[in-house]
């Protein structure tokens, strides 16, 4: 299942990413996001759920797409049965999310692929 709330972005646009609307935002949407954790949970998909939830990018002002620290830097959060809860991991990026989701699925990586699994994500 893959579960997009766009607005975050729009606010962001809109708004500006550091916008007390944009803080707003990702409120409402943490919100709903506990919900779907919850649903997973009263499904009973619980204990074999990979739960990958990620921003698709930071922003300055009302823009993005440059290399600055706002820009590149993300939220990354990962939830399973061989994940580790409270660990951190520092090298992660959206590119590792294919990664971790074909090594979840048991495929190989193609070796033309930049993805890579976090080293220590997996227990």
């Amino acid at each position: 299942m893959f579960v997009y709330f766009g607005t975050v972005d729009s606010v962001g646009h809109k708004k500006n990413y550091q916008s007390d609307k944009y803080y707003q935002q990702l409120e409402l949407i943490d919100g709903y996001v506990g919900g779907v954790l919850e649903a997973i949970k009263e499904f009973g998909w619980d204990e074999d759920a990979l739960i990958l939830l990620t921003t698709d990018h930071g922003g300055i002002g009302t823009s993005h797409g440059g290399d600055s620290e706002e820009e590149l830097n993300i939220i990354w959060g990962a939830r399973g049965k061989e994940i580790e809860p409270g660990k951190i991991i520092k090298e992660v990026s959206n590119m590792s999310i294919a990664a971790v989701v074909l090594t979840a699925f048991g495929k190989k990586i193609p070796d033309y692929f930049d993805s890579k699994v976090p080293d220590g994500l997996w227990n």
